[in-house]
């Protein structure tokens, strides 16, 4: 297990995702993780910009060993799948997701999140059974099973 996964998160930091050199500044003050803002920091006009600029961010966190989290737009924005597209990569720990009204958007945040992990090499096989590697595992140690 990474370190960024196996001590308390005492500060998590948000970061908007299209503010170049600001997830550099956000280390400095060694958080435990950084939240990449893909929803209410950034200006609509901004948000394709800064779908570019996550994965840079989600990288240069990762390499940090902090835990990294990105808060994607919520389902009904008609953003979500764009979001999801740029930030589930490997060094993504979690994802915050902003305004659930129930179990449906969940779902549909599943539903997306699963051909994403599986084309990006993010799940493995093992005994016929698809597995996920553990938030901040980027050894690929520990494994859980997916439903």
């Amino acid at each position: 297990m990474s370190p960024a996964v196996d001590r308390p998160i005492r500060s998590a930091l948000f970061v908007p995702a299209h503010r170049e050199g600001w997830v550099e500044k956000a280390l400095a003050a060694v958080p435990g993780a950084v939240i990449l803002d893909l929803e209410d920091s950034v200006p609509a006009a901004e948000r394709p910009a800064a779908r570019e600029q996550v994965r840079a961010g989600i990288a240069t966190a990762a390499a940090a060993g902090v835990t990294v989290t990105v808060r994607p737009n919520g389902w009904g924005s008609g953003e979500a799948e764009a979001d999801l597209d740029a930030c589930v990569v490997e060094g993504l720990d979690a994802l915050l997701l902003p305004k659930v009204d129930g179990v449906g958007e969940l779902e549909g945040f599943a539903r997306m999140l699963r051909p994403l992990e599986r084309a990006r090499g993010l799940l493995h096989q093992r005994d016929g059974r698809e597995r996920r590697r553990e938030p901040g595992d980027r050894q690929g140690g520990r494994e859980r099973e997916v439903e």
